[in-house]
């Protein structure tokens, strides 16, 4: 079966692009062959571009650094996780419920590196609501872990 590329005026009209990241632009660490140059393309036509992974055991931090090794050079606003997404959730759905249920959310959805970025978005000292609901949802969640270990 031959791969036919699709009609371009489908995708031509789009403002903002969004790209799963392992399977997808890259597979480990080998970029899939014009990958970097078509998103830097839109880029360069005004387009916006987002990566996404559904894997939370490792932080944005860690992907902006492997996909600027890899020649893609994202920002961190770029970068969306599944960790991202599950805060968004929260802040959302659960607004105002009891801060054990969020504190359950988040260690189910959770590993360690998604527990450590909620660490260091809690030290912070931005103001944006993304990093204020942050700091809050790990702060409670590190009071429950002295609580439940006393």
């Amino acid at each position: 079966m031959a791969f036919v590329n699709p009609d371009p005026s489908l995708i031509s009209d789009k403002d903002l692009y969004i790209f799963d990241m392992d399977g997808t632009i890259y597979l480990g660490y080998n970029v899939f062959p014009f990958a970097v140059r078509f998103i830097n393309n839109l880029r360069a036509s005004g387009r916006r571009v987002l990566f996404f992974t559904n894997n939370a055991s490792h932080t944005a931090e860690f992907y902006v650094k492997k996909l600027t090794k890899l020649g893609f050079s994202p920002t961190r606003e770029e970068i969306m996780t599944s960790g991202d997404v599950t805060i968004e959730f929260l802040k959302r759905h659960r607004a105002g419920k009891p801060s054990r249920t969020l504190c359950l959310y988040l260690l189910l959805a959770g590993t360690g590196s998604f527990f450590s970025a909620g660490q260091a978005a809690a030290s912070t000292k931005t103001s944006s609501l993304r990093s204020m609901v942050t700091r809050l949802l790990f702060f409670e969640l590190s009071i429950m872990f002295t609580i439940s270990s006393s």
